[in-house]
């Protein structure tokens, strides 16, 4: 099973991200917001995850495209931009080989 999100950098309908207001730390972030997308059940291994990026080509690599992975801590994670915006959450540590560009 494939999850695809839209693009990171933008708003609207093709978007997954929560923008950041400036300022605001991880953990509210997470803790303060539900405009986000949150992945359950994710099986890494079995599924993958299609992010597409600034440009709308699916990413390969996190640091390539300037994405973290945080673990928030009760097994939930989230996936930040270099400026702290929210790009998902999902309920396991993933990889870059959880990623897919098909």
């Amino acid at each position: 099973f494939v999850f695809s999100l839209g693009d990171y950098a933008t708003s609207g309908s093709t978007s997954s991200i929560d923008k950041n207001p400036g300022g605001v730390s991880k953990v509210d972030m997470g803790l303060g917001s539900t405009e986000y997308d949150m992945i359950g059940n994710f099986n890494s291994g079995t599924d993958k995850i299609k992010i597409f990026d600034t440009t709308g080509n699916p990413i390969t690599s996190f640091a390539a495209s300037n994405l973290s992975v945080d673990n928030m801590g009760f097994g939930n994670y989230l996936v930040f931009t270099a400026t702290d915006d929210i790009v998902f959450g999902i309920d396991a540590a993933i990889t870059d080989s959880d990623l897919t560009t098909v």
